[in-house]
């Protein structure tokens, strides 16, 4: 009967020579725990793979960035630590790294054949699942017991090659940092293999909890989103029409959209054209990513169909460290953690229905130019804390039944820039014949996998690739992507209003 009793995995043994680190609080938590994230660059050129790994070995030998090679391991009271290798070698390397070689060009590939490409129409395209079958190699962790349980370190890199093309996977654990942190990351890989090793940034040590200084300052109940916090019976009624949404509209998928240049600055003309007309002042500034995050919301509110009267509690994450963090800011300092936090909108569906993109974008902008203010992040800093002890969940903002609908703009990453040119030993498309230039993106696609039920109408902004063209992806029921796809006709003028 003793197999009744099977015991689960072991952790690996302790090293003595190992550096233990403490994780730092604001990147230990139940989310970020549960989430794994693969970000895939597609390169229209054949990188080496000799100059990848050696290139990031290189890294791994800097002080701070040799950091990132440390193990992931769960003190006995339940919080994350790391266990820093006092080297780096063949046994215990500071990265995994994996090449699959495919003696064919990537349209001869059934599945890489079916991987995004920039259009000239806004379009719906493929599934994110086909981007994880044919880039992520076997060994490729998913889930953070792929940590605890094993001596593997933080990064796994996956290289596809193929004879006129490369797809560049990086993976991490969501404990380890965010967008912004990855982009530095990226920016000091790159630096490496481009022989610019002067150009690395300084690697900032965050500390255990680099939040810690903004907890005291204001309190929690002067954030302005303080009178929308769900607690008690409207947290139980919140939780409960999430769960409703899940059993009745069964089944999700992330899927990628493309929208050129052109349409998005159609639309951000018409919106500046609108708020100056209906005002005596001039326009208040919008980016292209507001614009395109309002038309999104519509667009999704339109193929969800919610009540009218229902609430829209819009997340719009932001990154903290110009304005709460400015010593780690400076473009020659790399900060490696989840330095974010979420601007609200509130919205009714029906607002969202009847008024113009430019309300929704000016409501976006409104509430993140007041919610990324020092004393707002320091009130949102501390209400977290204040919550921390009685639950290991982020809190809520809305009403009972309120829809959430959350975005993440990795456009300032600059993702479609980053320079492997000096990794590139054959061009697959004459840099002639494309916008992207050599050893540069035409594509960048993020996918995650996540524990427990699927979160969703959730998803980034990627960015803008060199010929101006809008990515962005989202998980959003599966019935709802038919009215998606009908928006983006609409927009390209396939179809009338």
């Amino acid at each position: 009967m003793g197999f009744l009793w099977k015991r689960g995995p072991s952790p690996p043994k302790k090293i003595p020579t190992d550096t233990v680190l403490p994780m730092p609080a604001w990147d230990d938590q139940r989310r970020m725990r549960h989430c794994c994230l693969h970000v895939t660059s597609r390169f229209d050129d054949v990188l080496s793979p000799e100059v990848l790994r050696q290139s990031l070995e290189r890294l791994l030998q800097i002080d701070g960035w040799r950091t990132l090679g440390a193990r992931l391991r769960m003190r006995d009271d339940g919080k994350l630590e790391y266990h820093l290798p006092a080297q780096y070698d063949a046994e215990r390397p500071g990265f995994g790294f994996a090449v699959i070689k495919h003696a064919m060009c990537i349209k001869e590939h059934p599945l890489a054949a079916r991987l995004p490409q920039a259009t000239t129409q806004p379009s719906l395209l493929s599934d994110t699942a086909d981007v994880s079958s044919i880039c992520l190699g076997p060994d490729c962790p998913r889930d953070i017991d792929d940590w605890l349980y094993s001596d593997r370190p933080q990064l796994a890199i996956d290289v596809v090659l193929f004879d006129d093309a490369t797809l560049l996977t990086v993976t991490f654990l969501h404990t380890l940092t965010d967008a912004m942190g990855l982009s530095s990351f990226m920016k000091a890989w790159t630096s490496i293999i481009n022989g610019r090793e002067d150009q690395v940034p300084a690697f900032h040590s965050v500390g255990e909890d680099p939040m810690a200084q903004f907890t005291e300052k204001t309190p929690a109940k002067a954030s302005v989103n303080f009178p929308f916090l769900l607690t008690g019976i409207r947290l139980f009624s919140f939780i409960l029409s999430y769960v409703f949404e899940l059993l009745w509209y069964r089944g999700h998928n992330e899927r990628v959209i493309c929208i050129p240049g052109q349409y998005i600055d159609g639309l951000r003309n018409q919106a500046l054209h609108d708020l100056s007309r209906d005002s005596q002042h001039p326009a208040p500034f919008l980016s292209e990513s507001d614009i395109l995050l309002a038309w999104w919301t519509k667009t999704l509110i339109k193929s969800l169909n919610p009540s009218p009267g229902r609430l829209i509690s819009l997340l719009n994450v932001f990154d903290i460290r110009s304005t709460a963090l400015p010593q780690s800011s400076s473009p020659n300092t790399a900060l490696i953690t989840n330095a974010a936090l979420v601007s609200i909108t509130f919205l009714r569906v029906r607002q969202i229905l009847n008024k113009p993109v430019s309300f929704i974008a000016s409501a976006i902008r409104t509430s993140l130019t007041q919610q990324r203010t020092l004393p707002q992040i320091e009130a949102s800093f501390a209400l977290q804390k204040s919550l921390s002890a009685k639950n290991a969940h982020p809190p809520m903002f809305g009403e009972a039944n309120s829809l959430l609908v959350c975005c993440t703009n990795w456009n300032r990453g600059r993702f479609f820039e980053v320079d492997f040119s000096a990794a590139v030993t054959k061009s697959g498309i004459p840099p002639t014949d494309r916008p992207n230039a050599l050893g540069r993106p035409s594509f960048v696609v993020p996918t995650q996998h996540s524990r427990g039920p699927g979160l969703r109408n959730i998803g980034p902004i990627i960015g803008k690739d060199a010929a101006g063209n809008w990515w962005l992806s989202s998980t959003v029921r599966t019935s709802a992507w038919a009215g998606i796809e009908r928006e983006l006709d609409i927009l390209g003028g396939k179809k009338n209003r």
